[in-house]
């Protein structure tokens, strides 16, 4: 039972910090647009 649990929740870690990432990402992407904006 403890195993089932911590791998749910280790999974569900995994989950969150796949959505970090790809937050900063869109965020990071979104400056490297504006920064091409301003250099044209």
């Amino acid at each position: 039972m403890n195993a089932v649990l911590w791998w749910m929740s280790s999974a569900g870690d995994q989950h969150l910090h796949v959505q970090v990432m790809i937050l900063k990402q869109q965020q990071y992407l979104k400056k490297q647009a504006i920064w091409n904006v301003f250099d044209l």
